[in-house]
């Protein structure tokens, strides 16, 4: 993993997007290991996360997960004002990108 402060292409091409909620109605409900996710959606990482509003305050939580292993490689949220919702968002992604 990149541990720079700039952004490599290999972490951009390791990784894939998947709505959870399609990912869920796939399964049915069903637990569904975080290696078998790596191995359907093509990935070495996976990313699970979630945003939660309450009144002017959002959180944004989330922990990358190394697909292979079942390793959790980081973990962290950020709470802050609505209106910093982007700076917030911004600060989130960086921290990911930096492992």
């Amino acid at each position: 993993m990149h541990r720079g402060g700039t952004y490599d292409s290999p972490v951009a091409l390791s990784l894939a997007f998947c709505d959870r909620t399609q990912f869920e109605f796939h399964h049915k409900g069903r637990a569904v290991d975080v290696k078998q996710v790596g191995r359907e959606l093509g990935v070495r990482y996976v990313l699970e996360g979630s945003v939660r509003r309450a009144g002017n305050r959002i959180r944004i939580a989330g922990q990358l997960i190394d697909a292979e292993t079942g390793a959790h490689l980081w973990a962290d949220r950020f709470d802050g004002a609505l209106e910093d919702m982007f700076d917030l968002q911004d600060q989130f992604t960086s921290s990911v990108v930096v492992q």
